[in-house]
C-alpha cells in the first residue's frame, strides 16, 4: 500500500501554537492515523477559566484537559512558571508588579505519535501585600499560674505559648479576613508577603522566679525554633515567609549588661543575630565584635513600591539620619512603613546621660543609653537645675515629629514594648512650628500585643493578639487587624477578630 507522506506543519491558531510530530512507519499505517488524530485533538483544545478571567487576565485556577475531545488523545501539560500556574491548572498571583507570563505546553500522544500545542496566559499579579506583625516574645518568660493559658494549672513557658501563637498564624492562609469594610473584607487571606517582629525576642536573662534563665543565646534559639523553623507559610513565590527583625530593650540591656544581677552578666548573642538576621552585611558579624556604637540595625524592604524600614528601637538622630540618605532615592510618592521598638513618644531614661562621655554603657547615671542621642539641657524646666532619667525629653520628640512632616509619605509606625494591642494617630505632641505655620502631624500608629508580658491578655489569655495587615495598593488603602488567636483559650481554637481599622496610604499632615 502506498502511503502519502505528512509534514510536520506548525499551525498558528491565536495566542496557541500547535507543533505537529508524526512517526511514520512504512509498515503500517496506525502511526498515521495516530497523528491525525493528535493533531485534530490538539487543534480543539480549550482551557477552561473561570468567571471574568481571559488568557490574557487570570486570576483563578484554570481547567487544563487530560483527554482530547476530538479523539480522546492523552494531554501532558507541563509550565514555564509551575508556582504561579501549575500543570495542574493551580493558581498562585505574583506578588505586585511581579511576572505573570507563563506558558503551557500540551504534550498530546497516541500511540508513538506526539503533538505539542503551547498557549501563553498572563496571570495577573495580586495588588495587595500582606504581612503579620507582632513583637515582645519573651522567650525566658513565663505566664503566671493564675492566667491559666489554655487551662494549664502551673506556668507556661514562653517557647509553649509562642508555639500555640505560631500555630494560630499557620492556619491564617485558609482563613478569611472578617466582613469588617477593609481590604480584602470576607476573602481568605492565602499568601503572605512577610513577617515583622520589632524587638524583645528575648527576656532580660535574670536568674527565676522572673524568668527560666534562659540566656541571650538559648532565647535566640527558641524563637529560631518555633517562628523562623515552625512558620509554615509560605510567600507569593511559594519560597519560606521572609522575617525582618528590629532590636527590642532587653535583646540590648542583655548585649550590654543592666542593673539586675543577670546570668551571663552580659550576652550580646540575640542582637548580634537580630542584627546579621535583618542587615545582612556582607561578613556577619560576630559576638565578640559587637560594638553598640557601630552596630544599629537599619535595613529597608520593597514589596510592590512601598518601603517598610526596620530600625533600631527608635528613630533617633541616628537612624534619622539613615533614612533621611536612603529617602533621596525614593519617589514622595511611595509609602513608607516605619518599624522600631518603641513608640514615636519617649521618656528620659531611653535617651544618653548628658554628662557622660558616649561610651559608658548601660545605665549610666540612670540612662540606660539605647539612644544614640544624649537628653539635650534645653529639656530643663524651673525648678529643677539638673537633667535626669526622668526629664520629659521635649526637644528629641519634637525633632522626630518635625522630621515626620518633612517626609509625608511615612504612612505609618508599628511598634512593640507597650505590650498591648491599640490603633491610634500620634499628633507629635500636640503641634509643632514647620516653616513658621502650625501644622499637625497625624501618623497611624500601631502598638501590639505580647504573647508573654501583654498588659491585659497576661492577665487574660483570651486577650492575646497579634496583627494582620494588608494594603491595597491600587486603591491605596490599608487595613491593620487584631487577630484574636486564643480567643477560646483551648489549644487549636477557632480565631477571632478585635479591631480593625482602614487608613489610606496618603498624605497625613493637617
Amino acid at each position: 500500500m502506498r502511503l502519502r507522506p505528512y509534514p510536520s506543519p506548525t499551525v498558528l491558531l491565536g495566542a496557541a501554537t500547535v507543533t505537529l510530530v508524526m512517526g511514520v512507519s512504512c509498515a503500517s499505517s496506525s502511526s498515521v492515523a495516530d497523528g491525525d488524530r493528535t493533531a485534530a485533538d490538539a487543534s480543539v483544545i480549550e482551557i477552561a477559566y473561570a468567571t471574568g478571567d481571559t488568557a490574557a487576565s487570570v486570576t483563578k485556577d484554570v481547567t487544563l484537559p487530560t483527554k482530547g475531545a476530538a479523539a480522546g488523545s492523552a494531554i501532558a501539560w507541563t509550565s514555564s512558571n509551575p508556582v504561579t500556574l501549575s500543570p495542574a491548572g493551580k493558581v498562585v498571583r505574583p506578588p505586585v508588579g511581579g511576572d505573570g507570563a507563563v506558558t503551557l505546553t500540551a504534550q498530546v500522544s497516541m500511540g508513538a505519535s506526539v503533538t505539542t500545542r503551547t498557549f501563553t496566559v498572563n496571570v495577573k499579579p495580586v495588588d495587595t501585600v500582606q504581612f503579620l506583625f507582632t513583637s515582645d516574645c519573651h522567650f525566658g518568660d513565663v505566664t503566671p499560674a493564675s492566667a491559666a493559658f489554655q487551662g494549664a494549672t502551673t506556668a507556661v513557658d514562653a517557647f509553649e505559648v509562642n508555639s500555640r501563637a505560631r500555630d494560630a498564624m499557620n492556619l491564617l492562609p485558609g482563613v478569611a479576613a472578617p466582613g469588617d469594610y477593609g481590604v480584602n473584607a470576607g476573602v481568605a487571606f492565602g499568601n503572605f508577603d512577610f513577617m515583622a517582629v520589632t524587638g524583645d525576642l528575648a527576656s532580660r536573662s535574670v536568674l527565676p522566679p522572673e524568668s527560666n534563665g534562659n540566656s541571650s543565646a538559648a532565647s535566640f534559639n527558641q524563637w529560631k525554633a518555633i517562628y523562623s523553623d515552625g512558620l509554615t507559610l509560605k510567600d507569593r513565590k511559594g519560597a519560606a515567609l521572609p522575617i525582618f527583625l528590629t532590636p527590642g530593650n532587653h535583646d540590648v540591656s542583655n548585649a550590654l549588661g543592666g542593673p539586675e544581677v543577670m546570668n551571663p552578666a552580659s550576652d550580646p548573642t540575640c542582637f548580634v543575630n537580630i542584627y546579621n538576621w535583618t542587615v545582612k552585611p556582607d561578613v556577619p558579624l560576630l559576638t565578640t565584635e559587637f560594638n553598640y556604637n557601630l552596630h544599629k540595625v537599619f535595613s529597608v524592604k520593597v514589596f510592590g513600591g512601598m518601603h517598610f524600614v526596620f530600625v533600631n528601637m527608635w528613630l533617633d538622630a541616628e537612624m534619622r539620619e539613615k533614612l533621611e540618605a536612603y529617602l533621596t532615592n525614593v519617589p514622595t510618592s511611595a509609602p513608607v512603613f516605619i518599624f522600631a521598638h518603641m513608640p514615636p513618644e519617649q521618656t528620659g531614661a531611653n535617651f544618653r546621660d548628658p554628662l557622660s562621655n558616649g561610651l559608658d554603657f548601660p545605665w549610666a547615671g540612670g540612662f540606660s543609653n539605647y539612644f544614640r542621642d544624649a537628653m539635650d539641657i534645653s529639656n530643663l524646666v524651673a525648678p529643677a537645675t539638673k537633667v535626669t532619667p526622668s526629664t520629659a525629653p521635649t526637644k528629641e520628640v519634637k525633632d522626630l515629629a518635625t522630621f515626620l512632616k518633612a517626609h509625608k509619605n511615612i504612612v505609618a509606625w508599628f511598634h512593640g514594648h507597650d505590650n498591648f494591642n491599640q490603633f491610634r494617630t500620634w499628633n507629635g505632641e500636640n503641634s509643632v512650628t514647620v516653616d513658621n505655620k502650625m501644622t499637625q502631624l497625624s501618623i497611624p500608629v500601631f502598638r501590639v500585643d505580647s504573647p508573654m508580658k501583654g498588659k491585659d491578655s497576661a492577665k487574660d489569655p483570651k486577650k492575646l493578639s497579634f496583627q494582620v495587615v494588608t494594603i491595597d495598593t491600587a486603591k491605596k488603602l490599608f487595613t491593620v487587624r487584631e487577630c484574636l488567636w486564643n480567643k477560646t483559650n483551648t489549644p487549636g481554637g477557632a480565631i477571632a477578630w478585635g479591631a480593625t481599622e482602614t487608613f489610606p496610604l496618603g498624605n497625613r499632615v493637617r
